[in-house]
């Protein structure tokens, strides 16, 4: 315990060095960026603030005014663990944030030390896997996202597995069941992707068939573990599902690893930063130049004895051995002549239009060509540790490609072995396959230990000497010279004016302008940690539905918005001229009637909204039943907007101002107000539309008019699965309405997903 000890106190010593100058900066910088970090920093402050699980914790104050907007993000709660008591003793979240990041380096290092230690029992061995894991190239490439740095506890659960089948007893368990809740509330992804690794390895160490006594207490510790995950999964699931989020599978998809992401190094490397064979986004898979001259050395001199291979499986291998071949030549063919038929009598028996799908079958078959290997038979029959590491890597690398694998950005196969993972709960929700390499780095470390410790078990005195190169090459492998650090973003003085200088108002929530940009948006949540007050502004994984139509409002400077924000308890409007050069924000909130300002100290100005009258309860109006409803585009699909179900629509192609809707109710009737749900098309809403009754047809007059994005923002906010968008009119006697756009969108569409007219 002692030599831990030591290496946890060194690998700290490099981390100083790795991060410098973040040391003497705590309290001042962002590592990378001021994106993630900057929220990252607002999530732990917040995790500070609130009592986690309760109501009030989930309805974190951005995103005003919707509820719920905690679940929007991943929750780090693994993280606060170590955060919040650092800012309990008086330090900023800065700080506090800053700590943590550098802490997840010495404790992913001592973690996979500690593991090397079990299985491997030397200490040189374990001090590489320490450095393998603990300052892998691809943790640089996540410095913005603190989270997936945080993989320290998956190491602990893991040796708490190997103990337990050396030593079979309770605390074993209770250190894999600690380590596997710690890293599943540290890492929203991890805890889906450790949970594959997890299984992987009873499977192959603690089978129900060959080991039922080790499988039932192990199975019966993660089961117990995992309990406490239920709340916190169950409310994401319940939010989630009330704002209609989901996860393209395109989006999935571009998200995934390329093939050639081994060749593709984070560009803050000092010594690879040059290396993009091909760049993608979470693409950096660059394992280091050190651990891929050990698994050649090991590949070339490494060799477990095996068993013959057996009558039975030798027919299997050749079997799959011609098939591969077959579908092979048949995605080859269609490479090279184009699409092709194969007909038999007139019957087509084979149709080939693209060389994917042949491809994927042939790849699927290699595949199980080697898992019928005689070398993997014999490592799964004597439970071999570097054979498990080797083929969960290997298996890890190929999850990480996502659901449509590519090679130069190019499809290669139809369908990756990530797209049966998203047959199973949560992994269709996730954005991000590529981040399962975090669990081939941690393999890597671990079969680096093994293949290091079995090259140089002869070697006697030298051994000492080849430790120090490897851990020479690893270290400068993911070396950062200079580490990139930012500003935090700027506080405003104006925010905190408003506690000496208002006599009236209170402390309602605030809006930055402008709102919409990432980085902005981002700063505005950031300055919340100081002001304290409910935030309109929000980023996240997951954006509400709302969101989009408050920009759009504000970017077209529609007054209406602001009445909408004021009438939902927004009292107060920031500004900063930095961002508003024109000077158009500052006259489109102060030409807004009854705005006052505040203060205003230096770049910054601070409004107040005026409180908008009350909304008189609207009349009692029921849906009245519609005759005919013609459309001058797209007239054929006009019968979705009444049949009851918000997932169809009517759409009128990209906005024009020559849409036009007609609506007949078959008899004069009070018609008070209009309908239109935009269902899951919640940006399709109306830029500008105007309004028409009349009561024979011929003769019209106009009882709406004006842009729709206020209504699209409160329907958003107030029924998140229908987004109703209701248009109120005095009563009056129509049997026709005519809906025409007034403007143009070359982008979205006008969409319809349910329409009601309603009257008496």
């Amino acid at each position: 315990m002692k030599r831990a000890w030591q290496a946890f106190l060194i690998y700290s010593a490099l981390t100083v060095g790795l991060t410098y100058p973040l040391i003497l900066q705590l309290g001042a910088v962002l590592p990378n960026d001021a994106g993630d970090p900057a929220l990252n920093t607002w999530i732990l402050w917040w995790n500070a603030q609130a009592l986690p699980y309760t109501s009030a914790w989930w309805n974190a104050p951005n995103f005003f005014p919707i509820p719920g907007a905690l679940a929007f993000s991943e929750h780090l709660l693994g993280l606060s663990l170590l955060a919040t008591p650092i800012q309990w003793l008086g330090f900023s979240p800065q700080v506090a944030y800053n700590i943590v990041l550098m802490l997840t380096f010495p404790l992913c290092a001592i973690g996979a030390y500690l593991l090397a230690m079990e299985v491997v029992g030397r200490e040189d061995a374990a001090w590489i896997a320490g450095l393998l894991f603990g300052f892998a190239p691809y943790r640089i490439a996540h410095l913005p996202q603190i989270q997936a740095l945080a993989a320290f506890a998956m190491p602990f659960a893991l040796i708490g597995l190997h103990r337990y089948l050396r030593e079979p007893r309770t605390s074993w368990l209770v250190l894999f069941g600690a380590g596997w809740f710690l890293q599943a509330i540290c890492n929203g992804y991890y805890l889906l992707f450790f949970g594959v690794f997890i299984g992987l390895w009873m499977l192959w160490f603690a089978s129900p068939w060959s080991r039922p006594r080790a499988f039932a207490p192990i199975m019966a510790a993660w089961i117990a573990a995992s309990l406490p995950l239920v709340p916190l999964l169950w409310q994401y699931q319940v939010i989630h599902r009330g704002f209609g989020f989901t996860r393209e599978f395109g989006a999935i998809r571009d998200f995934g690893a390329d093939v050639m992401g081994l060749l593709n190094a984070a560009s803050a490397l000092h010594y690879w930063g040059w290396l993009h064979v091909y760049r993608r986004a979470e693409g950096e898979l660059f394992p280091g130049l050190t651990i891929a001259l050990l698994l050649l050395a090991g590949a070339a001199f490494l060799r477990d004895e095996s068993s013959s291979s057996g009558k039975t499986w030798t027919i299997v291998r050749r079997a799959l051995i011609a098939l591969s071949l077959v579908t092979a030549l048949v995605s080859l063919r269609a490479q090279v002549i184009g699409p092709w038929r194969l007909n038999l009598f007139g019957i087509q028996l084979l149709s080939v239009s693209n060389p994917t799908k042949p491809l994927t079958f042939s790849l699927l078959l290699a595949i199980g060509l080697a898992l019928t290997s005689r070398r993997l038979r014999y490592a799964y029959s004597t439970r071999s540790v570097l054979g498990f590491y080797a083929m969960t890597a290997s298996l890890m690398w190929l999850f990480s490609l996502g659901p449509g694998p590519s090679l130069m950005g190019k499809p290669f196969v139809y369908r990756g072995p990530y797209a049966l993972l998203m047959f199973f709960p949560g992994f269709s929700a996730l954005r991000v396959p590529a981040r399962f390499w975090m669990m081939t780095v941690l393999c890597l470390a671990v079969l680096g230990a093994i293949i290091f410790d079995r090259l140089s078990a002869r070697h006697g005195w030298k051994r000492m000497t080849l430790a120090a190169l490897v851990s020479l090459g690893v270290l400068a492998d993911g070396w950062v010279a200079p580490f990139p650090l930012v500003p935090t973003p700027a506080a405003w003085a104006a925010e905190h004016c408003s506690d000496r200088q208002e006599t009236a108002g209170g402390k309602g929530a605030l809006m930055e302008l402008p709102l919409g940009d990432s980085f902005h948006d981002v700063a505005a949540m950031y300055r919340a940690m100081s002001h304290g007050r409910p935030l309109v502004n929000g980023y996240s994984g997951f954006f509400p539905p709302h969101y989009a139509a408050l920009r759009f409002g504000l970017d077209n400077l529609e007054d209406d918005v602001l009445t909408q924000l004021s009438l939902h308890g927004v009292s107060h409007i920031a500004v900063n001229a930095d961002d508003d050069r024109e000077g158009v924000w500052r006259r489109f909130v102060g030409g807004h009637k009854g705005t006052q300002i505040v203060c205003e100290e230096g770049q910054q100005t601070l409004y107040r909204l005026s409180p908008a009258p009350a909304v008189p309860p609207g009349r009692a109006a029921t849906p009245l039943p519609i005759a005919m409803i013609r459309a001058n585009v797209n007239d054929a699909a006009v019968a979705r907007m009444t049949d009851g179900d918000r997932t169809t629509r009517w759409e009128s192609g990209v906005q024009s101002d020559r849409v036009e809707m007609n609506i007949d109710l078959g008899a004069v009737r009070s018609v008070s107000a209009l309908e239109l749900a935009l269902g899951p098309f919640v940006e399709d809403f109306p830029r500008a539309l105007s309004i028409e009754v009349s009561e024979d047809g011929a003769s019209w007059r106009e009882v709406w008019r004006g842009g729709s994005a206020g209504l699209a923002f409160v329907g958003a906010f107030t029924s998140p699965g229908d987004v109703p968008l209701r248009y109120d009119i005095q009563p009056t006697p129509a049997r026709h309405l005519r809906l025409r756009l007034l403007a143009n969108d070359e982008t979205y569409y006008w969409s319809v997903a349910e329409l009601k007219v309603l009257g008496s």
